[in-house]
């Protein structure tokens, strides 16, 4: 047993917040949220859909063990989808670009946390409710890991899903390739 398990979610979760360097309040609040990905720092704004979604997927870290490192996000995005990010259409959008680099990249760890995701229910399924802090960590997993039966092909699932993600995530590239191209020439 974990010494986190007795705590709270609310307090595992502030924890979380403080190594990961995130603001107090997960930057929730924040109008925009800075992301970096290697050398590149961009800003992200934190919209309506963004605030629903995120302290979701910031639970699932917490109930899935998965760390928030390139691998671990790409871990959790999959998990989410294949457990369903249901009308948080935010989380469908950022983690199809993670499906696919952590598809590349460990393709029998993705497929792990796709087949476990695929049994489970996730958090998606309601918006985020404030109960889920006043819990430990062991509830807030049985609320999460609610079993449900997996797809009939979950591999048909997980390759159309992989599909889904290489056009969601290169077609932008391939027009602002085509809208830079032509304005330059």
């Amino acid at each position: 047993m974990n010494a986190e398990d007795n705590q709270s979610v609310a307090e595992v979760r502030a924890k979380y917040f403080s190594d990961n360097g995130f603001a107090e309040d997960g930057g929730y609040g924040a109008r925009w949220v800075p992301l970096k990905f290697g050398p590149i720092k961009l800003a992200l704004y934190n919209s309506a859909a963004r605030k629903r979604a995120v302290p979701i997927h910031d639970l699932h870290h917490l109930v899935t063990g998965y760390n928030t490192d390139p691998k671990g996000e790409a871990e959790v995005a999959t998990w989410e989808l294949a457990a369903g990010t249901h009308d948080k259409w935010f989380a469908l959008f950022i983690n199809l670009p993670a499906l696919l680099y952590g598809a590349a990249l460990w393709p029998r760890t993705i497929w792990a946390a796709w087949r476990k995701g695929c049994r489970e229910t996730g958090l998606y399924t309601s918006d985020f409710n404030a109960q889920w802090l006043h819990l430990n960590l062991d509830q807030l997993r049985r609320v999460a890991f609610s079993p449900k039966p997996p797809p009939p092909c979950i591999g048909c699932k997980y390759f159309g899903y992989l599909v889904g993600a290489m056009i969601a995530t290169v077609a932008p590239l391939i027009l602002l390739a085509w809208i830079v191209g032509s304005l330059i020439f």
